[in-house]
């Protein structure tokens, strides 16, 4: 029985913060989960597609732009920034008082480990695996597997074909 009544309060918990986001202006599909301990700043600039995990501890500051589309299970303790500062700005050392805005988006069925740091700009291509503890600064690719700022593999096209079957069925 209290199985039962822990698993229904962490359900309205997560409904709670869902609603909560879509009441700020971000576009939330079915089946999302987003853990305690998130942070969102700017959610209106905020798009998640139908059954995403995002795991504890999560924060982005969504001011440039953040899609997270369908299937993407982020874990927990990651962070995604869609802004800087203007380093090559004269005015003030080490840097300006202006920001440079760039739009993160994270393809379908994409699996992001544990303290991963996204910076803005980045596109992230479908079915990819970011490995624990990675900063992620370029596009990766379809089908990559990135850990440590380099490419430990490529799946086959083959295999990914089966994925998207087995996906959508």
């Amino acid at each position: 029985m209290s199985n039962y009544i822990s698993n229904a309060l962490k359900y309205y918990k997560n409904y709670k913060r869902v609603s909560k986001l879509r009441k700020k202006g971000a576009k939330i599909g079915k089946n999302v989960v987003i853990c305690k301990g998130c942070k969102f700043d700017s959610p209106e600039k905020l798009t998640i597609g139908d059954n995403v995990y995002i795991g504890n501890n999560f924060y982005a500051n969504c001011i440039g732009g953040l899609t997270i589309c369908t299937g993407t299970l982020i874990s927990y303790n990651c962070t995604i920034m869609t802004y800087n500062h203007d380093y090559k700005e004269d005015l003030f050392m080490p840097y300006g008082l202006s920001n440079i805005y760039k739009e993160v988006i994270i393809k379908e069925r994409v699996w992001i480990g544990i303290n991963v740091n996204i910076a803005g700009g980045v596109v992230i291509e479908e079915n990819s695996v970011i490995g624990m503890g990675t900063t992620v600064a370029k596009r990766i690719p379809a089908g990559s597997i990135f850990a440590g700022g380099r490419f430990l593999s490529e799946r086959e096209e083959k295999r990914l074909q089966i994925i998207r079957t087995t996906y959508e069925n």
